[in-house]
């Protein structure tokens, strides 16, 4: 039944754009000794390619490599992915997990308006989040308050680390 509702969500016109895989490790520290989870990020462009799109059609931006969530300000891959969206040149966005996007409510917020404005899929891990839909809406804000949780908690660990 899930499957039937993906083909039903993915639209001629969304494969008719790029697919995007965006891939963000945390911090320098976390970049070396964890490729595994760099390669189940990459490795999202599997369900683009099951779900329709060619391989030339769908981008990895990996600009982010090193770069905390928290805020979007020094995240160039976030900016180019927020730029492709908004110019109508993506169909879908895929993720290992919503937290790559961002860790700031905030900026989740306005990454999931500009998906709702420009007609653009997200998923995470294979998890369909159409923004289009407005029962998709509370999958979106769920994904966000866990984002936003997970940046909390982090947060503390430091604080009480340090």
């Amino acid at each position: 039944m899930r499957q039937r509702k993906i083909r039903n969500t993915i639209t001629p016109k969304h494969r008719s754009r790029r697919a995007v895989v965006y891939v963000r490790r945390a911090t320098a520290p976390h970049t070396g000794h964890d490729h595994a989870n760099l390669d189940d990020q990459r490795a999202q462009r599997q369900h683009a390619y099951r779900w329709g799109w060619a391989p030339e059609t769908v981008q990895v931006i990996d600009d982010d490599i090193g770069q905390g969530g928290q805020a979007h300000e020094h995240r160039s891959g976030f900016h180019r992915l927020c730029g492709t969206i908004a110019l109508g040149d993506v169909g879908m966005v895929l993720v290992f997990d919503p937290s790559r996007l961002s860790r700031s409510a905030a900026d989740f917020a306005r990454l999931l308006a500009l998906c709702r404005q420009a007609d653009t899929l997200i998923a995470a891990d294979g998890v369909l989040v159409d923004g289009t839909d407005p029962s998709e809406d509370f999958v979106g804000d769920i994904h966000r308050a866990i984002a936003e949780f997970e940046n909390r908690q982090r947060t503390a660990r430091r604080k009480r680390q340090a």
